[in-house]
């Protein structure tokens, strides 16, 4: 659930800073739309952007985690790189 409450605040944001420059495009070509028009068109940006990030993402959000196991064999034992410490480096 935490990931879906993030997916519907990163959607509200890009919402809103695409209807408040939609806003000033329009200010700046002379062009004066109801404020309502833009929080309509908020709200449904924002609404469909979340239902649909959530439908598509639907398997890794409600999924339950899968927790691996791992096995440690004590049987397997490691080398030391032995041969780096005797290696001379050439001054040229």
């Amino acid at each position: 659930m935490k990931k879906a409450l993030r997916i519907f605040i990163m959607s509200t944001a890009v919402c809103f800073c695409l209807t408040f420059a939609l806003i000033i495009i329009n200010a700046v070509m002379g062009v004066f739309i109801g404020i309502g028009y833009y929080f309509m068109l908020f709200g449904v940006l924002s609404l469909g952007s979340t239902i649909s990030l959530i439908l598509i993402d639907a398997k890794r959000i409600f999924s339950k985690k899968k927790v691996r196991k791992v096995e440690i064999t004590s049987n397997v034992t490691r080398k030391t790189q032995q041969r780096s410490r005797h290696i001379k480096r050439k001054i040229s």
